[in-house]
């Protein structure tokens, strides 16, 4: 049985039965910076600072009047978090409506935003021919040593009726780099439950792709991204992190042995007394 685990150290699937551990997919990423992320997100911050200044420039000059300077700038500097969290809000509701409509349920929503984009979505679905087989699927690899869950697999009728990995995006920047690592690690599952249920896994009933691709959502339309680079490839690069990320969780007893013990022989000996 397959049990999902949020800790202070990320997420992890534990095998209920066997005791194993492994890593989610994005706690993997998350250890090690990949890509050009960083920086994107630094001018993400910058640039919403700087326009809640000049869109509220009356405000601000009276937040500094009547509250000080440093209040003015704690309103200022909490733009880019306000922001963020409005975003992921919309990206959880497209998440879940397109989710429920996947499995034939009924699902609205009354924020105008999220509306559009779920119409930008199916409209590129019909356009591309995309048939969803597998909304929010759990993926295994216990050779490897990680676990995951993708934002959908299909079969696109426009690409041959190849298998598509998918990943919502949608926020203003991206995707990064470590978009193409996430698919590579869903793309070699082992196993896998395509109903979500943690406890019917399958063994993943695909030959490992070698394309995968970003479908990034927004309420003026969708881009489709493809990875250039084989998604084997990728995947090695995604197994030497997995094994960066299992040295981090290391502690010194797993690494050094002690072989010789006499500074600790000679301090518990040492009388300070003794040398006068």
């Amino acid at each position: 049985m397959i049990r999902r685990h949020s800790t202070a150290q990320g997420r992890f699937y534990v095998d209920t039965d066997t005791g194993e551990r492994w890593p989610s997919v994005t706690t993997v990423l998350s250890a090690v910076k990949v890509g050009t992320k960083d920086k994107a997100l630094m001018r993400s911050y910058a640039t919403k600072t700087a326009w809640r200044a000049v869109d509220n420039v009356e405000e601000l000059w009276e937040r500094i009047h009547r509250d000080g300077k440093d209040s003015a700038a704690k309103w200022l500097s909490a733009a880019p978090e306000e922001h963020m969290q409005q975003a992921r809000t919309r990206g959880d509701a497209l998440h879940t409506i397109v989710d429920r409509r996947t499995r034939g349920e009924h699902a609205t929503t009354t924020d105008p935003t999220v509306s559009r984009m779920v119409e930008q979505w199916e409209q590129w679905c019909r356009d591309w021919g995309v048939d969803i087989v597998a909304p929010e699927a759990v993926v295994i690899n216990r050779t490897t040593g990680y676990g995951g869950t993708a934002d959908w697999f299909g079969i696109c009728h426009q690409l041959d009726d190849a298998l598509v990995i998918g990943d919502y995006k949608t926020g203003t920047y991206g995707p990064y780099p470590s978009a193409a690592l996430q698919l590579a690690a869903y793309a070699w599952a082992e196993l896998w439950t395509p109903g979500g249920d943690l406890n019917s896994l399958e063994p993943f009933p695909w030959a490992n792709p070698d394309v995968g691709y970003i479908v990034k959502v927004r309420p003026h339309g969708v881009e489709m991204y493809r990875t250039v680079q084989p998604l084997s490839d990728l995947f090695r690069t995604f197994t030497a992190m997995v094994h960066v990320h299992r040295w981090g969780q290391l502690d010194k007893k797993d690494v050094f042995d002690l072989v010789d013990n006499e500074a600790a022989e000679r301090r518990r000996s040492f009388h300070p007394e003794e040398i006068n």
